[in-house]
């Protein structure tokens, strides 16, 4: 398996290189619930929907405004595509091979072990489907996943893109409630619980986006910071509280 060579440096100047992505190619990045992601100190296992090309940057985005360390499990032949992604968390997974697979549940053990505090995504449906089919179905990996990393806690997190009478289409992000797991009882019954929720979140945004109820939401690639002030949380950590919620930038 190809595990993840993070770089801290690189981090940095990629997420500048990723927001200004973002900034051509969508009007906003909306997203709310980022008090359910910020790290805790079991891991945090992040199941998200899979619906864009897109979900692994805007993750990466929201995961570096709550000051997550985190890591997401890729398909391996992706990952060697785009091996960069390495430096940025990914570890892969083929999800085609048993032996190959439960080495990447492995690795993830290991990398809670080292600090529990960290945050992993998945996309446990394994393949990009719309946000509007139902039931949603998730793979069995995801009950490894959790039987792995216990005691942990499961978030879910609905992404949309949306075109809203405006030129560049808007991405919304919603992170769900947590659901806490301390008992090696991860059932198929659960994991269809797990999915229906997501089901459910990514419902409600729905419904929320269509009625432009969109206070509770903050854009995350808002210009409001300087490249610098990312420079300066590597040697420092951050006790201001908005930090997490917008973030340095480049002009475009």
């Amino acid at each position: 398996m190809l595990k993840a060579k993070k770089s801290e440096w690189f981090e940095c100047v990629f997420r500048a290189y990723n927001r200004n992505l973002l900034r051509r190619r969508f009007g906003a990045l909306h997203f709310r619930g980022g008090a359910n992601l910020r790290p805790d100190p079991r891991p945090t296992i992040v199941v998200a929907n899979h619906t864009s090309w897109w979900d692994g940057l805007v993750c990466f985005e929201i995961f570096k405004s709550v000051g997550a360390d985190g890591y997401v499990f890729m398909e391996e032949k992706n990952l060697r595509r785009y091996a960069v992604f390495r430096r940025l968390g990914a570890f892969s997974i083929d999800r085609g091979h048993p032996r190959s697979a439960f080495e990447s549940f492995e690795y993830a053990a290991e990398l809670a072990r080292e600090k529990s505090d960290r945050s992993f995504l998945i996309f446990p449906q394994g393949k990009i489907v719309p946000d509007t089919l139902r039931p949603i179905a998730f793979e069995s990996g995801i009950r490894r996943v959790i039987d792995r990393l216990l005691p942990c806690r499961v978030v879910p997190l609905a992404l949309a893109y949306k075109f809203r009478g405006e030129f560049k289409p808007v991405i919304f992000a919603t992170a769900g409630a947590t659901v806490p797991f301390a008992r090696h009882d991860v059932t198929e019954s659960v994991v269809r619980d797990l999915a229906a929720n997501l089901g459910d979140l990514i419902d409600s945004q729905e419904c929320t986006i269509a009625n432009d109820d969109l206070e509770d939401y903050i854009n995350l690639i808002q210009r409001r910071y300087q490249t610098r002030r990312c420079l300066g949380r590597m040697k420092r950590p951050s006790n201001d509280p908005e930090d997490g919620q917008a973030m340095p930038s480049n002009d475009d």
